[in-house]
């Protein structure tokens, strides 16, 4: 019960796992950018959860299509971006960066999704 309570407040609030992660890394690497890096990259797992729920509180059909389409979008433009500025990329270098931005997208998309669901229930609760 105290688990699923914990993981449920997580994923709906992904700063705190952030946080924590931040602070074991921290300790453990004793590096502030090392420790960043990694906290930023578990998180971007439970962004993308997070941002799935909130999607189903609009679209309880197609939230992970239009999630999973989104994140493929980014993918593809930033592999042409890359392309075109070197004509032979590495995979990996460019998957970290692909995950790295989809942590800073997932963070806008949270917040954005978060804002407009709170303001669009309480105009509904309101009418």
């Amino acid at each position: 019960m105290i688990i699923q309570t914990i993981l449920a407040v997580s994923l709906m609030f992904p700063l705190i796992p952030f946080i924590l992660f931040f602070i074991v890394f921290a300790l453990l690497f004793r590096k502030g950018k090392r420790a960043l890096h990694w906290s930023a990259d578990l998180t971007t797992v439970v962004l993308f959860i997070s941002n799935y729920l909130l999607l189903v509180l609009w679209t309880k059909e197609y939230s992970l299509l239009i999630l999973g389409t989104s994140y493929l979008f980014i993918a593809l433009l930033y592999a042409i971006r890359e392309y075109r500025k070197e004509s032979d990329f590495l995979w990996r270098p460019l998957l970290r960066k692909l995950w790295r931005i989809y942590f800073i997208y997932g963070v806008a998309l949270y917040f954005t999704l978060m804002i407009v669901t709170m303001l669009t229930r309480a105009i509904g609760y309101s009418l």
